[in-house]
């Protein structure tokens, strides 16, 4: 009898170790067919239907040439949230759920929040869904994105106000004061691609993913801008960095006239957050 979990695992051990092989595989039946192992397991599923099998048969195809799962089924899981994504968007990552989490746990109950190059709405909706009562915006270049973003927030039943702009644009330094201001811009390092993952390379927006060499810290200076400008008295500014670029991006906030700034690492010791602060009313 055909068990397609386990040939799942047999399949995709040629191109991952066998307890990747198995995770993969086990969210195969899970994402992309709303079978749990406990139900293969325990006899509730005995064979796929043609169409079924068809489906399965195309999926596995697109894991084996290296496509990431989170695409293949269409879905991504962050905190809570179950996200549809595609490749218009970068896959939420631990480290981003981290940040949320460390802007949620500091957020106001009313905060105003803005996450700035939202994707596919991981961050806002995270926020608007552990602070209900918090003015949630979140604004992307891409219309695809935002497209996605849209779709997630009515998924979810969670009110977002989404809204296209351009970080590196001067428009966001205009608008009623914020609270918060978070954000996960790009800042791999183009010299950084050459140790990077194929499925990553091939797969995610390299807009989404890649800095020049020449000016690694560009979105970062555009958000000290936009912080300064945008942010109330005592309003934060959040943000997922480089390790590499840790502390040059704290410099860049300092000198922006941030105040406050910490840096914190994500669950594997890396700098990976900062955290600053408005101290006052003045604007760049």
């Amino acid at each position: 009898m055909f068990q397609p979990y386990l040939h799942a695992v047999r399949a995709l051990s040629a191109l991952y170790p066998e307890r990747e092989a198995r995770a993969v595989a086990r969210g195969l039946m899970e994402d992309g067919f709303g079978v749990s192992l406990t139900d293969i397991y325990s006899g509730k599923v005995r064979e796929f239907s043609a169409s079924q099998r068809a489906d399965y048969d195309r999926m596995l195809a697109r894991l084996l040439d290296g496509e990431p799962l989170q695409y293949v089924t269409g879905t991504a899981l962050f905190g809570p949230l179950r996200l549809h994504v595609d490749r218009g968007v970068l896959i939420p990552r631990p480290e981003t759920e981290e940040l949320a989490a460390w802007a949620a746990e500091e957020a106001a109950a009313t905060a105003r929040i803005l996450d700035a190059g939202t994707g596919s709405g991981c961050i806002a909706l995270y926020m608007k869904r552990a602070c209900p009562g918090a003015d949630v915006s979140a604004c992307d270049l891409s219309p695809e994105a935002l497209a996605i973003a849209r779709d997630n927030a009515l998924r979810l039943g969670l009110t977002v106000s989404f809204f296209r702009a351009d970080m590196l644009g001067g428009e966001m330094l205009e608008g009623a004061p914020l609270d918060i201001i978070i954000s996960n811009p790009p800042y791999i390092a183009e010299s950084e691609k050459a140790g990077m993952e194929r499925n990553v390379l091939h797969y995610e927006p390299p807009e989404a993913l890649f800095v020049s060499d020449s000016d690694p810290l560009v979105f970062y200076r555009a958000l000290a801008r936009i912080a300064m400008a945008r942010l109330a008295a005592g309003g934060r500014l959040y943000v997922e960095v480089n390790s590499r670029f840790a502390a040059g991006t704290a410099d860049t906030f300092r000198s922006a006239g941030l105040t406050g700034i910490t840096i914190r690492r994500d669950m594997e010791g890396r700098e990976r957050m900062i955290r600053a602060q408005k101290a006052d009313n003045k604007t760049l």
